[in-house]
């Protein structure tokens, strides 16, 4: 049934990391794609975090090995590779929902309780959304869910322990805000006075600390500098929220519930019932404290709470479970309903907009969440594929809405409407709506234009590799 579960799960999943090439948001390519190229190729656009020191290069260096690897068994083109990153995501977002059963039955969920949860997390619409694009919470996700499961182990194996608290580390180096649970297992261990677990795994996260620590060092000069730059900009300075907005406290609910429609409802009602159960209630503690701590920063986005996602999804496994020890009927009801609002939740994905993610100032709101702006990357995609292109002009949209140099593939100057090229004379093909004089159309795809202007370019002795 589990298998069963994860081959439907993939389907949905598969299909997107094929045809959308779209964004979520600017970071999906530009803290992890672009840097990626940039390692294996050598070459890419820059965003600030990359040239301050504010990002930690374990995610995106990651990335890159995959990206040379595969050019280096003959799948150079951006549409090759681009396709071997994403299955692999869509692979670590089908063990997190994998990790849902397995948390649920560590606490003693009925199997039929944690095969329920973990279709809910399998339709549930955020998961579908997010999970082949390349975005640190989503590939840790499965690691620090898997980590807990082995680490919260108390009476297992040593190995398994030790293992999971590494996980839990490798988790926190591609995304340092999972930290908030590798606190939290420790927490848990402490109040559960298992002392010789809590110091185990303390030993290993210091580890693992100390890599993340040592890797700065080696990239950026100083050890700790992605935390130190991080939290000077983005909490010191408020960065983030300065110039994307403030968020209310009850952001986190308010867009679970738009963008997963009545199927996160469902979570919500199941997930309630796990006040009977004490130790299991620290599986809870540790999915709310993370979105809680989330909730109190200024600048929210959906993608950052995704990791408490199979979290609170194996909670739901145990409220079902309490609900059956008093009345099965009433259990069954409940798995039932649950199942339906989830069906229909993901009935209506296809309508998701930005507005429903949450999303308000980086992409337009009103627009549907799905491959936007596709279209534009598609036309990078026939860009890389012209022999005499010496400069590409992307005037449909500003540099970070689109696939930089990840799509395009290409040594040449790549400019946007925020990146405009001192002269016309720069570049010989442009990205637009529709030909101007001395331009030709070559490729289309929507609304949008790959044109080809006469000649050739000149040499732009001004150009930087800067994203923004």
């Amino acid at each position: 049934m589990l298998v069963a579960l994860l081959a439907l799960a993939a389907a949905p999943r598969l299909y997107l990391a094929v045809t959308d090439h779209g964004i979520a948001w600017p970071d999906e390519v530009y803290q992890s794609l672009e840097p990626a190229h940039r390692f294996a190729f050598g070459y890419g656009l820059q965003a600030w975090e990359y040239r301050a020191g504010a990002r930690n290069l374990t995610f995106a260096a990651t990335l890159a090995a995959l990206m040379r690897t595969s050019s280096a068994v003959g799948l150079d083109s951006p549409r090759a590779y681009l396709l071997v990153v994403r299955v692999l995501l869509v692979a670590l977002a089908l063990w997190a929902i994998g990790c849902v059963y397995l948390l649920a039955r560590r606490f003693e969920a009925p199997a039929w309780a944690a095969l329920v949860a973990t279709a809910l997390a399998s339709l549930f619409v955020p998961s579908i959304y997010f999970a082949h694009r390349a975005l640190s919470e989503v590939a840790s996700m499965p690691l620090s869910a898997m980590g807990l499961y082995l680490a919260l182990e108390v009476d297992g194996a040593r190995w398994r322990r030790l293992l999971g608290a590494s996980l839990l580390g490798l988790a926190c180096l591609w995304r340092p805000h999972n930290a908030l649970l590798a606190v939290g297992l420790l927490a848990c261990l402490v109040a559960w006075r298992s002392w010789r677990a809590a110091l185990e795994a303390a030993l290993v996260l210091a580890l693992w600390a100390l890599v993340l620590g040592l890797v700065d060092k080696l990239s950026w000069g100083g050890w700790f500098r992605s935390l130190v730059v991080y939290l000077d900009v983005n909490v010191a300075q408020d960065y983030a929220a300065r110039r994307f907005g403030r968020q209310p406290l009850s952001y986190y609910l308010t867009t679970l519930v738009s963008a997963g429609g009545l199927g996160c409802a469902s979570l919500l009602l199941s997930a309630a019932a796990l006040v009977r159960w004490r130790r299991a209630a620290a599986l809870l503690a540790l999915a709310l404290g993370f979105i809680a701590v989330h909730s109190a920063v200024g600048h929210k986005e959906l993608r950052f709470v995704l990791p408490a996602l199979p979290l609170l999804f194996a909670a739901t496994a145990l409220g079902l479970g309490v609900i059956a020890e008093r009345a099965r009927v009433a259990a069954t009801l409940a798995a039932c309903a649950a199942m339906l609002l989830a069906l229909v939740s993901a009935a209506r994905a296809p309508s998701l907009t930005y507005r429903d993610l949450g999303v308000t100032s980086a992409m337009p709101p009103a627009h549907s969440a799905f491959d936007w702006p596709g279209d534009v990357n598609r036309l990078l995609l026939a860009a890389h594929g012209r022999g005499d292109l010496c400069g590409l002009l992307n005037s449909a949209t500003i540099t970070v809405h689109s696939g930089g140099y990840t799509y395009l593939h290409r040594r040449v100057p790549l400019y946007a409407r925020q990146k405009w090229p001192p002269s016309v004379r720069c570049y010989n093909y442009r990205i637009g709506l529709a030909p101007r004089a001395g331009e030709r159309e070559v490729a289309r795809e929507g609304l949008f234009v790959l044109l080809r202007r006469a000649g050739g370019c000149v040499r732009d002795t001004s150009y930087n590799d800067k994203a923004n």
